[in-house]
């Protein structure tokens, strides 16, 4: 029962994560879409980090 409910959170989790991108089936996410929260996640699956996503976009507006 666990890990059932477990699941069904995840699932939910991932439902609205794809609505947020404006992206409603899994065919369609990329992995720009979605951010690792921990550097271990980061190396491991080589998704980037979550403060390194929009860096040079944000280096760019300091900048100027």
């Amino acid at each position: 029962m666990g890990l059932y409910s477990y699941f069904k959170r995840l699932s939910q989790g991932v439902r609205q994560l794809m609505a947020g991108n404006r992206k409603f089936s899994l065919g369609y996410i990329t992995r720009d879409d979605i951010a690792a929260l921990t550097m271990d996640a980061a190396k491991v699956s080589g998704i980037s980090f979550i403060l390194d996503v929009d860096k040079e976009e944000v280096e760019k507006i300091l900048k100027s």
